[in-house]
């Protein structure tokens, strides 16, 4: 994933709601984990880093929904 990355490797914050904490992982993978052990709720990988999706920004929280972006749009990358 790191040899795709534009803009430096980074992390902007994790999002939290019911219970979870939610991060972002620049393999475009979102996990949640439970606020009070931290152990994986579930995780769902968004796109593909060999054709230069990743992703750096946070996850947001709105309800019982999670809005998340995607990087890559310099490779081409639509999302």
């Amino acid at each position: 994933t790191v040899p795709v990355m534009c803009c430096d490797v980074i992390n902007r914050g994790l999002a939290y709601g019911d219970g979870k904490i939610f991060l972002n992982q620049a393999d475009t993978t979102l996990v949640a984990l439970d606020a009070e052990t931290g152990k994986i709720v579930w995780s769902d990988k968004r796109d593909d880093p060999r054709v230069g999706a990743t992703n750096t920004g946070v996850a947001h929280v709105f309800k019982d929904k999670i809005v998340v972006g995607i990087s890559g749009g310099e490779f081409g990358v639509r999302g």
